[in-house]
């Protein structure tokens, strides 16, 4: 048994060599040293950095003083500071159209003046201060809700939509943090409940895809209600015809259907189809809506909507597409395919086709979104049917063609654990990139953005605008490096894996809001993956030349990263002490929130007896049967 491992011990950070200063990264791996965690450093081991001179320093500094300076004068002085690149320039421009002031600003809505939930209380205004968040740095992220004002007005019909835009988009205002943990509890409940309150509606369905696509902190996963909202949201479309948009008559007798409300309802059904297979692919488990003719008609149409959502719509198809053929094998126990590679090589050259095409005019999220793909599909490289083959009944030259496929199997094997590496390491270099980087590239081009002071916060971690699945991708090509470098000892560069895990772990750690929450369980998992004694790499060279293996078989692509989410359970087999499942609710009196905040705070806790949630009272049960009323739309 190998020690525990240890990141280069007795070798300095680029940081501590220069400043001359003994360094403790290798006790502290995967967290930064403390002296880089105290100034906010990335904390990074390069063995060839030689120390630069104090005057070379000292002009570095100056030019970076210069570059810095001249950013902001152009952004202060800018015709039109305000505008998100996350998208292509037609759907910057409609976002900077929805942002302009309108008659229809001010038009009357029926929002009331004050919402209230359980003890909390927004005011109208409020709402639309934090609509205009959401628009500005979410929407276009993920494009399937329809114009602000038309969410504006439906807001007033349905609660959860109102409530469930105003928990995404209070994550990146400056001092709302203790607003959204007070908000995590009541929002489920709320959620339980319009399950059986609400009837069907267009609205309703597009609150519970919010609440997936940019979910509210969660503890263990089989806490997290995504999965669940998910299918919900998906029932609920289909109960309104949303998967057959040229029969809406048949399912929604006697409604209109003006233009806008149509491309709202293509838009949501297509959003359905994305979260779904986005977070069945999280989990490893079959997603529930197969590629349809909706799906189809929007692929094969470029019109159908803006280019950032028809990406991320392809890559989820692909996804299903090869999802369908490499895992859910109804021969096999474990739904795999006995031969993976000849479907992983044809799906490669696909996504590579794609890469080629879309590549001078995506957005970052999108290749995040790619990447996690790329990973997801090399991971089948790595699992094989158990099935057994009775080769009594094959003759010799059948064998002799089985040992050559064999051969070329090895070799393919070893060159998707090469495409995994390289696939890993830029999914995290594009997302965590490092201070050199950030003066040049910042992450999702922020600096174009021109954010105000009142803003700041939002630009310091942008994460925050990041849906659920782009994290998740980064959470895997964690894993998958921790899997390569640690566990099957990989013959690759320790250093520049270790640098990528420990610059991981520093975003998922800026993200926890809680102890126990899920993004502190992650970073506490890949602590114990990286300390833990796996056994000796001194291996015969036939040894080597084996293929690693799973003892997690049936999570489809997330097998990789379940397998050590397995492993990493031993931690609690000395009967240390555990997480609880669930986040523990949040006390929501006493709680109050900077007055500085940018959306003009208006967010308080009036001082009212709780509302006990009534979703199962023996009262509503007659509503859920005998609900024959006509459904709406919007």
């Amino acid at each position: 048994m190998n020690p525990p491992a240890k990141r280069h011990k007795g070798v300095a950070c680029v940081h501590c060599r220069q400043m001359k200063l003994r360094c403790d990264s290798g006790d502290r791996f995967p967290a930064p040293c403390s002296r880089c965690h105290k100034s906010g450093r990335d904390c990074s081991i390069n063995p060839s950095y030689k120390r630069t001179a104090r005057r070379d320093r000292l002009d570095e500094l100056e030019r970076e003083v210069h570059v810095l300076r001249s950013n902001l004068w152009e952004s202060s002085t800018s015709v039109n500071p305000v505008i998100d690149p996350v998208d292509t320039p037609s759907v910057a421009n409609e976002e900077q159209n929805a942002r302009t002031p309108s008659s229809t600003d001010t038009s009357p809505s029926p929002i009331s003046d004050i919402q209230i939930l359980e003890q909390t209380m927004v005011s109208r205004d409020l709402f639309i201060n934090i609509l205009d968040v959401y628009y500005r740095y979410y929407h276009p992220r993920f494009q399937f809700l329809p114009p602000k004002e038309r969410v504006l007005q439906e807001c007033g019909s349905c609660r959860l939509l109102f409530w469930a835009v105003v928990a995404v988009a209070s994550r990146s205002v400056q001092g709302c943090t203790e607003f959204r943990k007070s908000l995590i509890w009541p929002i489920r409940r709320l959620a339980t409940e319009s399950v059986i309150r609400e009837t069907p509606s267009l609205s309703l369905v597009q609150a519970y895809l919010l609440l997936c696509v940019w979910p509210m902190p969660f503890g263990a996963v089989t806490d997290d209600p995504s999965w669940t909202y998910c299918g919900i949201a998906t029932h609920k479309a289909q109960h309104l015809g949303l998967h057959r948009p040229d029969h809406l008559n048949e399912f929604v007798q006697g409604a209109a259907f003006d233009h806008e409300l149509l491309v709202s309802m293509r838009n949501t059904w297509l959003a359905c189809f994305i979260v779904n297979q986005n977070i069945s692919a999280r989990l490893g488990i079959p997603a529930t809506i197969r590629p349809d003719h909706a799906v189809m008609q929007a692929l094969n149409n470029d019109d159908f909507c803006n280019p950032t959502f028809r990406h991320l719509l392809e890559l989820a198809h692909k996804e299903a597409t090869f999802a369908e053929l490499l895992g859910q094998n109804v021969a096999t126990a474990d739904g795999l395919t006995s031969d993976p590679l000849p479907v992983i090589q044809a799906t490669d050259l696909e996504i590579e086709q794609f890469e080629m095409r879309h590549k001078s005019t995506w957005t970052t999220g999108v290749e995040r979104s790619l990447l996690g793909t790329k990973l997801r599909l090399y991971s089948y490289a790595f699992l094989r049917s158990d099935s057994t083959v009775d080769c009594r009944t094959e003759d010799r030259a059948i064998n002799r063609r089985r040992s050559l496929t064999t051969c070329t199997s090895r070799i393919s094997f070893f060159s998707y654990l090469s495409k995994c590496y390289v696939a890993a390491l830029r999914l995290i270099e594009i997302s965590c990139p490092t201070e050199a980087t950030n003066l040049t590239a910042p992450d999702d081009d922020l600096h174009l953005l021109g954010l105000s002071s009142t803003s700041a916060a939002a630009e310091s971690n942008s994460t925050l605008f990041w849906p659920s699945s782009e994290i998740s991708n980064i959470i895997s090509a964690t894993f998958v490096l921790l899997q390569l470098t640690k566990r099957w000892n990989f013959n690759v560069d320790d250093t520049e894996a270790d640098n990528a895990i420990s610059r991981a772990w520093n975003l998922l750690s800026s993200l926890s809001i809680a102890e126990g929450d899920h993004y502190n369980r992650v970073c506490d998992i890949i602590e114990y993956i990286v300390k833990l004694k796996w056994p000796s790499s001194s291996k015969s060279e036939q040894q080597q030349q084996q293929q690693p293996t799973l003892l997690t078989r049936s999570r489809m692509g997330a097998s990789i990263e379940w397998d050590l989410i397995h492993s990493a359970r031993r931690r609690f087999d000395s009967g240390g002490a555990t997480y609880s499942r669930q986040l523990p609710e949040m006390q929501q009196s006493g709680v109050s929130l900077n007055s500085n905040i940018s959306v003009d705070a208006m967010i308080g806790f009036p001082e009212m007896p709780g509302e006990r949630c009534a979703a199962f009272d023996d009262i509503l049960w007659p509503m859920w049967d005998s609900n024959s009323g006509p459904n709406h739309l919007s």
